[in-house]
């Protein structure tokens, strides 16, 4: 597999320290590198948070090497499901396979274009 472009949301920032950013969204918007870094940092925070809660402080589980099997309820704009694939593919997994029972069909097609088998 083959990371071929950015995702669509206008920032994102899943753990590992991978940040997405859709330049053309931010471009309509516009969005300031200011305001782009203040929103970063807050989501840092959060992130932070929620991996104390749900992980307490056990480390990340291993992906180098296996494959991994992303699911969500449900697929919208497919920018959250980008954004933890960009992460995912950061540590190296054999595959990368991203499965929800349910997505809309420009979401679907625009996937289909961005990754690669």
């Amino acid at each position: 597999m083959r990371f071929k472009r950015t995702c669509w949301s206008w920032h994102y920032l899943p753990r590992g320290g991978v940040r997405v950013l859709n330049e053309k969204v931010i471009r309509s918007i516009p969005v300031s590198d200011t305001v782009i870094e203040s929103v970063a940092a807050r989501e840092l925070i959060e992130l932070r948070r929620r991996e104390l809660a749900y992980r307490s402080h056990a480390t990340a589980p291993e992906v180098s090497g296996k494959t991994i099997i992303l699911v969500d309820d449900g697929i919208a704009t497919g920018s959250t499901m980008c954004a933890a694939v960009a992460a995912l593919h950061k540590q190296r997994p054999v595959k990368i396979v991203v499965a929800a029972p349910t997505a809309l069909r420009h979401s679907a097609r625009r996937w289909e274009r961005t990754w690669t088998k």
